[in-house]
C-alpha cells in the first residue's frame, strides 16, 4: 500500500523499481523517529509532570 501510495503522489525514483520491503520498513523506523524527535520536548514535558 506504501509503495502504490508513493507512486500514486509521484514520489519514488524510477517508478519504484528499486523500492523493496525492507527498504520501504527502514523508511517508516527513520519517519517514526523523526517524528518522535520533533516531539521529544512534550514528551520530556509529560514525563516531568508525571514525576511531580
Amino acid at each position: 500500500m506504501l509503495k502504490d501510495s508513493f507512486l500514486f503522489h509521484k514520489r519514488l525514483p524510477l517508478n519504484g523499481k528499486l523500492f523493496y520491503v525492507r527498504c520501504c520498513a527502514h523508511i517508516l523506523n527513520l519517519l517514526v523517529h523523526n517524528g518522535l524527535s520533533e516531539i521529544e520536548d512534550v514528551i520530556n514535558n509529560v514525563k516531568t509532570i508525571m514525576h511531580q
